[in-house]
């Protein structure tokens, strides 16, 4: 047990040098204390900045990060978004249009409206140029 302690905490200063882009030599305790306080101090800022947006606001936060997420993990599984042999799944925040779009599922009759999510599907056939987009209620 006192192995993996030990090696812990190597692991962690070894995190700390390299965010710090210095030799892990040269973090001590005292340095390794000042990061994680700092660390803690930048979670409350960012908390009391939350706390300060509407409901809305933080819906459509939260919404972007995962969206944020998702595409980050998807690109390091796949790679840049490519046409595919096989259908893909993109969520995206409508972009700015004075008309917005018209929801491309048959039984749709909703406008997509700048700022609304939606589903952009790409069914992965060659002959398909543009992906399809549907509303995200």
């Amino acid at each position: 047990m006192d192995l993996q302690l030990k090696k812990h905490k190597q692991n962690r200063r070894k995190n700390i040098a390299r965010e710090l882009n210095r030799d892990v030599a040269s973090i001590d305790s005292d340095e390794e204390r000042k990061w994680v306080n700092k660390i803690f101090e930048d979670i409350d800022a960012e908390e009391k900045r939350r706390q300060g947006l509407s409901p809305a606001e933080r819906r459509r936060e939260d919404i972007q990060s995962s969206a944020r997420a998702l595409k980050e993990l998807v690109n390091a599984h796949f790679g840049p978004y490519t046409r595919r042999p096989y259908a893909a799944f993109l969520l995206q925040e409508a972009p700015e249009s004075r008309r917005g779009a018209k929801c491309q599922l048959h039984h749709c009759e909703k406008s997509i409206w700048p700022g609304d999510y939606r589903i952009k599907v790409d069914d992965g056939k060659q002959w398909t140029y543009f992906p399809a987009v549907l509303k995200l209620s």
